[in-house]
C-alpha cells in the first residue's frame, strides 16, 4: 500500500524540442533535465544570437 510510484516511461523515438530563450533559467534548469529522455534539439532562439549559438553547440 505504500509501495512508491514510479513515473519512468520508456520512449521508443526521440522526442524533438526547440528553445526559447538561452537564458540562465533554461541553462540551469532546463538543459540539465534533457538527460532524463532520449531528446533531439532541433532550434534554438534567443534574442543574443551569440549565446543562442553556443547553447545550441552544448
Amino acid at each position: 500500500m505504500n509501495e512508491p510510484i514510479s513515473y519512468r516511461f520508456e520512449y521508443t523515438s526521440p522526442i524533438s524540442v526547440a528553445f526559447i530563450g538561452a537564458g540562465g533559467h533554461s541553462y540551469r534548469n532546463v538543459y540539465p533535465s534533457l538527460q532524463y529522455a532520449p531528446v533531439d534539439l532541433r532550434a534554438v532562439c534567443d534574442l543574443d544570437a551569440d549565446r543562442a549559438a553556443a547553447y545550441a553547440r552544448t
